[in-house]
């Protein structure tokens, strides 16, 4: 059996020997060994933004063999984050933690497959050991995902029960510095710089720290005890991390990777695990691994060959159920040349499309877009959210595009809550066959270069002025079927790919916005990421624009945008916004107002449209048969929204005039 280090809701740690040959160096040693020996033990956890508090926590633990059990008090303050005081408990028992608000209006189950793994500072000791003792402290880096522990309690300390921790983990490093006391032979405390993970929730932040300290408190293992771990099949989400329903929700996570696939020409992604539950995994066998291997490599064929993989889903390691697929194989069709041309379109699937469905993405922060459109074997993604959201685009995209590859990829403009979440989003995409941004440089933004090379693995990248113009082999309309086609508008403000505006204030990267009609037999379909009124207005008086069927609300239906003029040229029948709020309220307070969506915009929107937005629907799907009318679904909040105090929910379905949000302010816009 392996030996654990005991710290914090942490650990005991191993060995930080032979750090230097100092008298203090050989003390961190006896220090470290006796954390060892503790079983009982009270962290303070002080988490600071930008040199304001944003959340304290304090930890009782108490250790048993193998075993830990620990009980915290958790307080989040108004902070950058959050405009909410809240007071939270968080249990943890076994394999499995447990947060609950003061008000008992959330309640969260995450499972951990091993404890001492997941809470991470054992990694950061493994990673101390080969550092160099300086003067009373020690000091190195670690990647945040070999620490899920720390970044769940900053998260949590921050007022975000509900998010995915592992949202959290991509290019992130956590900081740490080990203060010791080598008079009292003690650990003093440990700072950890969270800087990167709070970036990656806003990305203005300068400064993120966490700083704990230990006292071997002998009432610690009391009131461990004496706070058990809740019943979980109480509460408003009792039963949440049961065995059976996790092992369900894993049947139906495979089943929506990978049910709907009948052709195969490029290699399949095959998830070994899912965010539904660290608890779970899966692996693969196909029965023609030459032409579909058991890692879900796709080697050509010439003719088409039925391959059967079956897949073994596992749950901690016990494989519990076995599922089957059946995919036809087909040749693959290589090379670019006139790819998008009516000729030869992109579109190189067998699958009739019979209809094509788009999906606007439900957004978590504020401001953001994400649309990802499916017709057949087609996939396509307009924009990634900001980067909080990546991770739940890519959980959409997992779901849905289970053979890897992106047939069309568009990125607006350089806006974080467009691009910000980009490359989490892409992160199991394994193929793109065209990709389209806006085209010029900017300096100011780190994730542009990423993000552009990332665009540039494509089989064909095109920046938009070369759509536009149709140089160097792009396209101003760009067949996927004979009757599916994209045709780029010319706003007047796109600029050349060698164009470097500089500082945010100096230009309004807004204006760059792509913009572009979809066009299915007989409907069309208008996306212009943040476009505002001076671009909408050239489109009209360049007739560039014409009658749609749907249309995303510009810029999240700010003032800004979606003027009379370009409203009533496109005269859509239904109107999406995508937007999320800013504060959903709780039990005691209501949901706030918000600048976006506007109250003016909202009323010259629904003189023409029936009008849907993200933050009462959640993610929308808008089906569309080429002909006739549209047929709309929400899919349903994440997190409700609070109304007198009520969780708000059954909107998802509802015109937005309709919702409870609105009615509260339906004066100023209806």
């Amino acid at each position: 059996m392996r030996k654990h280090i005991f710290l914090l809701p942490l650990i005991l740690l191993v060995s930080a020997c032979s750090l230097s040959e100092n008298n203090n160096s050989n003390k961190v040693n006896d220090i470290i060994e006796n954390y060892e020996t503790l079983n009982k033990l009270v962290v303070d956890n002080t988490f600071t933004i930008d040199l304001s508090t944003t959340g304290k926590k304090t930890t009782y633990l108490s250790k048993n063999g193998d075993s830990l059990k620990t009980y915290s008090n958790i307080e989040v303050y108004a902070s950058s984050f959050t405009n909410t005081n809240v007071v939270a408990e968080e249990y943890f028992d076994s394999e499995s933690i447990t947060i609950i608000t003061d008000d008992n209006s959330f309640q969260s189950d995450y499972d951990v497959n091993e404890i001492w793994d997941f809470l991470g500072y054992q990694n950061i000791f493994n990673d101390a050991k080969n550092k160099t003792l300086s003067n009373d402290h020690i000091s190195g880096s670690v990647d945040a995902s070999s620490c899920p522990g720390i970044v769940r309690s900053f998260i949590v300390a921050s007022g975000f029960f509900n998010d995915n921790y592992e949202n959290y983990y991509f290019n992130s490093k956590i900081n740490y510095t080990i203060y010791f006391d080598f008079t009292n032979e003690k650990i003093f405390s440990i700072e950890l710089d969270l800087k990167d993970i709070a970036k990656l929730k806003k990305s203005t932040i300068s400064e993120a720290y966490s700083l704990l300290t230990f006292v071997d408190d002998k009432d610690a293992l009391e009131i461990v005890e004496s706070h058990p771990v809740p019943d979980k099949n109480d509460g408003n989400n009792g039963g949440n991390s049961s065995e059976a329903l996790i092992k369900q929700q894993g049947i139906d996570f495979i089943k929506d990777c990978y049910e709907d696939i009948e052709y195969v020409s490029d290699d399949l992604y095959f998830y070994v695990n899912t965010i539904v539950s660290p608890r779970l995994s899966f692996s693969y066998e196909s029965n023609k691994p030459n032409v579909i291997g058991h890692d879900g490599t796709y080697y050509d064929v010439t003719i088409d060959t039925s391959v059967t993989i079956t897949v073994s889903l596992a749950y901690q390691k016990e494989v519990y159920s076995t599922l089957t697929f059946d995919f036809l194989a087909i040749p693959k069709v290589t090379g670019t040349g006139t790819l998008g041309t009516k000729t030869n379109p992109i579109y190189k699937g067998r699958k009739v499309i019979d209809d094509v469905k788009i999906y606007f993405i439900e957004m978590h922060r504020q401001y953001g877009d994400s649309i990802y459109i499916k017709a057949g074997d087609f996939d396509m993604l307009i924009d990634a959210g900001d980067s909080e959201d990546g991770g739940y685009v890519n959980d959409f995209l997992r779901r849905n595009v289970s053979d890897g590859r992106l047939e069309c990829l568009v990125a607006t403009h350089a806006h974080s809550d467009h691009i910000g979440g980009m490359i989490t989003a892409l992160s199991t995409i394994k193929n793109i066959t065209y990709a389209i941004d806006y085209g010029y440089q900017r300096s100011d933004y780190s994730a542009v270069e990423s993000v552009r090379n990332l665009f540039k693995t494509a089989d064909k990248y095109a920046p938009i002025t070369d759509c536009i113009k149709g140089t160097n082999g792009a396209l101003k309309t760009l067949y996927i079927t004979e009757d599916l086609s994209i045709t780029f508008l010319d706003t007047g403000y796109y600029e050349e790919p060698s164009s470097d505006f500089g500082s945010e204030s100096s230009f309004n990267y807004n204006l760059t916005s792509v913009a572009f009609i979809m066009t299915y037999k007989n409907q069309k379909y208008y996306f212009a990421g943040d476009l505002e009124r001076e671009g909408e207005s050239n489109l009209v008086d360049k007739k560039e624009t014409e009658k749609v069927d749907l249309a995303k609300a510009s810029h999240h239906g700010s003032t800004t945008s979606n003027s009379s003029k370009i409203l009533s040229s496109l005269n859509p029948s239904v109107m999406v916004i995508s937007t999320a709020l800013v504060n959903r309220g709780d039990a005691t307070h209501n949901a706030k107002t918000q600048t976006h969506p506007n109250g003016n915009t909202l009323r010259e929107m629904l003189k023409r449209s029936k009008v849907y937005c993200n933050f009462t629907s959640g993610t929308v799907e808008v089906t569309c048969d080429g002909n006739s009318s549209l047929k709309v679904r929400g899919l349903g909040l994440t997190s409700p929204y609070y109304m007198d105090g009520v969780a708000v929910s059954g909107e998802e379905n509802l015109e937005f005039k309709y919702t409870k949000w609105a009615k509260t302010y339906r004066n100023s816009f209806i």
